[in-house]
């Protein structure tokens, strides 16, 4: 799995690695820090369908 860090503390991480999981927290062996993750995967998955819904509802109020 591979992290991207964003800020001291958290990182982004994929779906495959949190195994589903929205969050969570993992201790890194090397440094003994205890990061929380982001499933960017999931993230950008309900972006996405927020984005169709809101278009969508944009679509029926534009409809004659």
């Amino acid at each position: 799995m591979h992290e991207f860090s964003l800020k001291a503390g958290y990182a982004i991480g994929r779906d495959s690695g949190l195994k589903g999981a929205y969050t969570d927290t993992q201790l890194i062996s090397d440094t003994g820090e205890t990061i929380t993750l982001l499933n960017i995967d999931r993230l950008v998955s309900d972006f996405l369908s927020h984005v169709e819904g809101l278009l969508a509802r944009a679509k029926t109020r534009k409809a004659p």
